[in-house]
């Protein structure tokens, strides 16, 4: 099979090691579960900047109600974003939580 013979270079990721015995599918199991840990502080930072730009949005409209309700409208879609990410990302914690063995 393919993946069998795909060699994996770890060198960048800190924190994933190479598995022993070459077992390809840990290997990419190994580098998800990273990104996937990443993930939270990355889209964290995005809602951030998010939030940054929708205030800087409404106070440099200078009172014009189009883009005062735009820079509302921005602020309640960042919110409810992070509230999504916040809710997939504990029920992935839950999920894996009752998968894995104790």
């Amino acid at each position: 099979m393919f993946i069998e013979k795909v060699a994996v270079d770890f060198s960048g990721f800190e924190g994933v090691k190479p598995p022993a015995g070459g077992d390809t599918a840990s290997a990419v199991s190994g580098i998800l579960n990273y990104i996937l840990n990443l993930a939270p502080y990355f889209l964290g930072a995005l809602a951030f900047l998010a939030i940054l730009y929708s205030g800087a949005m409404y106070v440099l409209s200078f009172g014009d109600p189009t883009k005062m309700e735009t820079a509302k409208k921005n602020l309640t879609w960042t919110i409810i974003g992070i509230v999504a990410v916040a809710g997939v990302y504990i029920m992935i914690t839950l999920a894996t939580g009752l998968i894995r063995p104790p």
